[in-house]
């Protein structure tokens, strides 16, 4: 979403505000992004070949979550009440543009975790003006005032008429780090990373942080499909939460956003552009994300909102090439330095401050001057010049003249690689649209073959560095094995007379368990172990109840019989709804750790555990599809409130 900026108008300044055009990446740019990122982490596209899925407790879910409430996928709301929210029109719209555009992009209808994924990385560009009927519980506001993150002066968006506004990194990870929209009030994000991990612990157990029952918005039930539906939910609202996590990550990889850029096309407000135009990097760049060959820029310099028509050569972004990195806390993948340390900083909003020129920090300008990095008079930096015929416009048709770029080596600290030749600002004769101006036009502007050089390289690192967040969230693991006696739990059936198939259950669950979660290693950083500290454990008993068995304890399926297992299981299983039971809690736990270590190295330190489960809720001696899984909440390195889970098959 665009900022507006101070425009002076004879002797009278006028604030303009948010206008009605996205700024920095489109919603388009960042759903293709978002799932690219998807599926280079560990979650991957296809959930038969994930690891983590299974960990996770999902491979068994039909491929869309969320509930089917009046007519809509909904999800929730993690505010203070719990609310319902809606997926929204915008969101298929969005997915629609880039389906066959983006060639290595599948681009899901429905509500899978691609999916709410990218619903999120769209919808935390929610404003006034472009998505006015957003289901905020207090009514929408413009989201976007917590995008910026300028590491070298270690501040959120700053200018003269709006008050201080968070920083990206804190509007993504603490409570209380609220966007203060024009011109007064606060506003809450209810989609961080701490939102995600409530999310994910009542999807899991349906309890709220206290482990009392979960609190169900209204009208949804409690009965047992209410509650899987409620669980789908919260798995949806997971992942939505993570997808704004992630679009904040990316605006990491714009230069404007990290160089406390605020410059809105000098004018657009309410989609008019008196006296500029409207933001050519990213029109730019959602064209080449959507295959058009045209883009349309508002502008209002020859006229009120004349609309300038610019030919491109739409070729698609390259979103791979450039690899996970992996940080030791969340806030290192925004920046892992800030003021002087900046120069050295590995997160991805320090390379691009350092490594690159916006619009309104380029050579010669006021605002340049507070960076060191490229240098604020072109000092160092080389020259570049491109003539006729090689001189193309970005429709790729020759021009006649030349045209001077200054050019510099953009340094990776991650890697120690660095890119050379970067064309990183223009001068001369030509503006940012390669249109020709008066030949004694001088200023240094920004124009496609700069925005494709920053694309090239920042476009790649915005996915990588949003898979290894993923990836980060998700890093816990649990090493799970029987008890010594090799059985997780025995019952005594008892004389059929009694009912057992009612009234006979598991209360007790013995297990072996490890912290087996893997050390992490950041780029020029030492080993961090990712040790469990103190924290609460439960045992969750998911099942479906087998309606063929019977009180004489008869009734499963026989192998010699003439049904086929799959038969059987239709018959007798898959129709009834899937349920929960949650152990008592174990609490102020801490796991012996066995790193990534073999399963043999883990036996060893495995510590034996027993849960007990409710009388009156038991797992149900008819139990089928039983799968047990041990969810821990609590530190885990560097993160203090952190939720694991480890899923067993133990039916």
């Amino acid at each position: 979403m665009r900022i507006g900026c101070i425009v002076k108008v004879g002797s009278i300044a006028v604030a303009l505000l948010a206008s009605s055009s996205p700024f920095a990446f489109d919603v388009h740019t960042h759903a293709a992004m978002t799932s690219e990122a998807v599926a280079s982490s560990s979650l991957t596209r296809d959930p038969n070949v994930s690891a983590l899925l299974k960990s996770l407790g999902l491979l068994d879910f039909t491929p869309e979550f969320g509930i089917r409430y009046q007519g809509f996928e909904s999800y929730v709301d993690m505010g203070s009440t719990i609310t319902r929210r809606t997926g929204k029109s915008i969101e298929a719209v969005v997915m629609d543009a880039i389906r066959d555009d983006v060639t290595t992009l599948v681009v899901p209808h429905n509500f899978t975790i691609t999916g709410w994924f990218m619903r999120g990385a769209i919808r935390e560009d929610d404003n006034t003006l472009e998505t006015p009927t957003s289901d905020e519980p207090d009514g929408v506001f413009s989201r976007v005032f917590g995008h910026f993150f300028d590491p070298q002066i270690d501040r959120g968006l700053s200018t003269v008429y709006l008050r201080q506004q968070p920083r990206a990194v804190d509007w993504a990870l603490l409570a209380g780090a609220n966007v203060k929209p024009f011109p007064f009030g606060e506003r809450e994000n209810h989609y961080k990373i701490p939102d995600a991990r409530e999310a994910m612990w009542r999807a899991l157990t349906l309890k709220n942080y206290v482990l009392a029952d979960d609190v169900y918005p209204a009208n949804w039930g409690n009965g047992p499909t209410q509650k899987e539906s409620l669980r789908k939910a919260y798995w949806a609202t997971t992942f939505r939460a993570l997808g704004d996590a992630v679009h904040l990550l990316q605006d990491m990889a714009q230069p404007q956003h990290t160089r406390n850029d605020a410059h809105s096309g000098l004018g657009c407000v309410l989609g008019s552009c008196a006296g500029g135009h409207d933001s050519y990097f990213e029109k730019y760049l959602r064209e080449r994300t959507r295959g058009e060959k045209v883009v349309s820029i508002k502008e209002g310099i020859n006229g009120p909102d004349t609309v300038t028509r610019i030919d491109i050569a739409p070729t698609q972004l390259d979103y791979q090439g450039y690899a996970k990195p992996a940080f030791a806390n969340y806030g290192d993948y925004f920046a892992t330095a800030v003021g002087g340390g900046n120069v050295g900083g590995r997160g991805l909003a320090n390379y691009s401050n350092r490594g690159f020129y916006s619009f309104g920090t380029n050579i010669g300008s006021a605002n340049a001057a507070q960076y060191p990095s490229p240098n604020p008079t072109g000092s160092g930096l080389g020259y570049d010049i491109i003539s006729e015929p090689e001189l193309k416009d970005s429709a790729n048709r020759s021009l006649s003249g030349s045209a001077v770029f200054r050019i510099g080596t953009v340094v990776d600290t991650v890697t120690g690689v660095p890119e050379a030749n970067v064309k990183l600002a223009a001068i001369g004769a030509w503006d940012q649209f390669l249109q020709q101006k008066d030949s004694r036009w001088g200023s240094y502007t920004l124009n496609y073959y700069n925005y494709d050089d920053q694309a090239k390289l920042l476009v790649p690192r915005a996915v990588a560095y949003s898979a290894g967040l993923i990836d980060y969230f998700f890093r816990g693991s649990i090493y799970v094995a029987p008890p010594p006696e090799g059985v997780y739990a025995l019952v005594d059936h008892g004389d059929p007379a009694s009912n057992c198939k009612d009234n006979c259950g598991f209360t007790k669950i013995k297990v072996r368990l490890a912290n087996s979660t893997p050390a992490i290693t950041p780029p020029g950083g030492e080993v961090t172990a990712q040790a469990m500290g103190s924290g609460m454990l439960v045992a969750v008993a998911k099942f479906r109840r087998n309606s063929c068995y019977t009180t004489e304890l008869s009734g499963e399926y026989v192998a010699d019989s003439q049904e086929l297992p799959t038969e059987y299981y239709n018959r007798c299983v898959a129709a009834q709804p899937e349920e929960i039971v949650v152990s008592a809690p174990k609490v102020n736990t801490t796991l012996p750790a066995c790193g990534a270590g073999t399963g043999s190295s883990c036996d060893t330190v495995a510590v034996p555990l027993t849960f007990t489960f409710p009388t009156q809720s038991p797992i149900p001696i008819n139990a089928a599809s039983l799968s047990l899984q041990i969810v821990f909440r609590g530190p885990l390195g560097a993160e203090t409130d952190a939720v694991v889970v480890e899923t067993v098959n133990v039916s």
